[in-house]
């Protein structure tokens, strides 16, 4: 197996490396599939070979990437080293000399990155890593703002407040009939939620909140979108889903990827849908460090 996979791995990391994205992460994910060497999982292995091949885009290597180590739980990973299998491992840690001018994203989503480089934002990555629990009769508005808030705050009290830092939580949530879709269980489920929104306009709440370590204050909104699906056939979301994208994506689909080809429109913030409303977020930022 490590002659099949140390060439992908390799592959994946020159890959990273060209996009500038955190070099560091870079480095933790091919050491990691490498440490995975032994697991028997050709068919994880010839879906990353085959991205690769197609043209390699950092978003869906994540995605994919991120799903398998998570249904596997990091077993191999933790009993090396010495984690229990009911905890977190941890992979970001706070910068030992920080810049007081950059923001904590609590998130370790690849595509809210993606849109805080693209605005050429200063930032350090450090998942909440919290339970997203709902409650019950809880607005999905009210949801969204709910568990941003909850990972900001959870971050800011882990990095303490020397130097004061903003962190930036954010949730977001695919919405049709009052119901909150979320992430696929599996490709069947996955194949299920897709059913749901073909030929019809469902809500994409993104709930953002800022917390300055200093105080703990949480500074909560969210933004809406709505998106209008094409009413493509069961084998046009078998194919989809056959690719892998879906996964760990709530409602299933990513507009900025291979899901956009389902999307006959977006009314409102795009990177919302994609998973953060940049332009909000920044200007209430802006507004807070206005404050003093």
């Amino acid at each position: 197996m490590l002659g099949r996979t140390y060439p992908i791995c390799v592959q994946i990391k020159k890959a990273l490396d060209h996009t500038g994205i955190h070099e560091t992460f870079a480095l933790v994910l091919t050491s990691h599939l490498l440490a995975l060497r032994s697991v028997r999982n050709f068919e994880f292995f010839d879906r990353l070979q085959t991205t690769l091949h197609f043209g390699c885009n950092y978003l869906r290597l994540y995605d994919l990437i991120n799903h398998f180590l998570r249904a596997n739980r990091f077993a191999r990973l933790k009993r090396r080293a010495g984690v229990a299998a009911h905890e977190p491992l941890e992979y970001f840690a706070p910068m030992p000399n920080p810049d007081p001018d950059s923001i904590v994203l609590a998130s370790a989503s690849p595509r809210r990155s993606d849109l805080l480089t693209r605005e050429s934002v200063a930032f350090e990555i450090i998942p909440a890593d919290i339970p997203e629990l709902t409650r019950a009769g809880e607005r999905p508005c009210d949801m969204a703002t709910r568990l941003a808030t909850e990972k900001a705050t959870a971050v800011a009290k882990r990095i303490g407040s020397h130097p004061a830092r903003w962190v930036l939580g954010a949730d977001t949530i695919v919405v049709i009939d009052e119901s909150v879709l979320g992430k696929p269980t599996d490709a069947d489920n996955a194949a299920q939620l897709l059913g749901q929104l073909k030929g019809r306009t469902h809500s994409v709440m993104t709930g953002f909140a800022w917390v300055n370590t200093r105080d703990l204050i949480p500074y909560a909104d969210h933004v809406e979108s709505r998106v209008t699906m094409f009413n493509v056939s069961e084998e046009a979301i078998r194919d989809y889903v056959a690719t892998g994208e879906p996964m760990d994506k709530a409602g299933a689909y990513a507009v900025q990827g291979m899901g956009g080809k389902l999307v006959d429109r977006v009314d409102g913030s795009i990177d919302n849908v994609i998973g953060l409303p940049v332009e909000n977020v920044l200007a209430r930022l802006a507004e807070l460090r206005g404050r003093g």
